[in-house]
């Protein structure tokens, strides 16, 4: 997924990798260029794991109570939280925001 990063955001040397560690450790530290292509990737590599039409068709199975959370997360070898995120109303807001 770092393929798409900006050449500001590569962690390319020391320096930079531990300035996006440092955020790791630190939730209240600034958000590096980094760390925001970590967020980046994460949206990015969700969409490529569930793409749209199989999180419309497992968005229907959920709200038709034909399939559950768990169900979900085992077909997509993803812990039952990503497949949350997955079915957030605002996912594709998300996942457009990292490209």
């Amino acid at each position: 997924m770092h393929v798409f990063d900006t050449p500001e955001e590569k962690a390319g040397d020391e320096k930079t990798f531990d300035i996006q560690i440092e955020k790791f450790g630190d939730p209240a530290a600034d958000m590096s260029p980094q760390f925001r292509a970590e967020t980046k990737a994460l949206w990015r590599a969700l969409g490529v794991l569930c793409p749209k039409k199989a999180r419309q068709e497992l968005k229907t199975q959920l709200e038709s109570g034909t399939s559950s959370y768990e169900v979900a997360a085992a077909s997509l070898r993803l812990p039952v939280v990503w497949v949350r995120e997955l079915m957030r109303p605002d996912f594709e807001q998300f996942l457009n925001a990292s490209m």
